[in-house]
């Protein structure tokens, strides 16, 4: 049985992966030694807008830990391919999903790090121009919008001067950017907090922690996080099921713990 199952899985594999695209990606961004592990693994549509910049694994090079193409959200803008421009600098630093319809852009000159189990949405533009970190565990929503840049200057007539148009981003640890959250050039989000859906970021809000909210977001619930682990989740949505009266399920308190094996499912290929 365990056999059987065994080959189920590794012909599902086979069937769900797109191997021409996936092979042309390792290929063309990696080293022989490491693109025949084949790190990037297509499951549906992607155009490769440009691939000419350098990706560098902090982490052991195995079968898939990217993932292009897997539809975690089930949005409509899901039927619309993945994009990539790799021109600068791509930091992996474990197992990623990229979503159908995201769109990932590396600058020439810039730097893009995504930490271990970052998943990226349907919709969601993560555009480094200059540099952007994202965390481990970060989870940023569909439709969001990442980018250090303004990209077109602005001129002060009076004196001529113009500011600086880039600014990195740092979006830290279990980071939750819900729908259509917005982090441009500036914004540093601690870890271990909730951008609310359509909220606004471009500047430094480290000094605090816990779920913001407006445009541009203030902090409207201090000391609460994500709930990172998916199997608790289940358990959540099952007790409220069960009890249409309860108003709370208590877990543990303060930051959790997070155990890989607890959402290394939605990661697996």
């Amino acid at each position: 049985m365990n056999l059987y199952r065994k080959l189920r899985h590794y012909a599902g594999i086979f069937i769900r992966v797109r191997w021409i695209p996936s092979l042309y990606l390792n290929f063309r961004l990696l080293p022989f030694k490491q693109a025949i592990k084949m790190p990037f693994i297509v499951k549906s549509k992607v155009k490769f807008r440009n691939l000419t910049g350098k990706v560098n694994f902090q982490c052991p090079v195995k079968f898939g830990i990217v993932q292009i193409g897997k539809d975690v959200d089930e949005m409509p803008i899901s039927f619309v391919p993945a994009q990539l421009r790799i021109e600068g600098r791509l930091i992996i630093k474990g197992k990623v999903i990229i979503n159908k319809g995201a769109n990932l852009v590396v600058w020439p000159r810039a730097t893009m790090t995504l930490g271990r189990y970052v998943m990226i949405c349907s919709g969601v533009t993560v555009k480094a121009v200059e540099n952007v970190t994202i965390g481990d565990y970060a989870m940023i929503s569909s439709g969001c919008f990442i980018m250090d840049s303004n990209i077109h200057c602005i001129r002060d007539l009076a004196t001529g001067n113009v500011n600086r148009p880039n600014n990195p981003i740092v979006i830290g640890d279990n980071v939750w950017m819900a729908m259509s959250a917005a982090a441009l050039g500036g914004a540093r989000i601690p870890s271990d907090s909730v951008l609310s859906r359509y909220s606004f970021v471009n500047k430094d809000i480290t000094q605090w922690g816990g779920v913001f909210a407006g445009s541009p977001a203030r902090l409207v619930r201090p000391g609460a996080a994500r709930l990172i682990s998916f199997d608790v989740e289940r358990d959540v949505h099952d007790f409220f099921f069960s009890d249409q009266q309860a108003e709370f399920y208590t877990t543990d308190p303060g930051i959790e713990d997070v155990k890989d094996d607890s959402i290394a499912r939605f990661f697996r290929i």
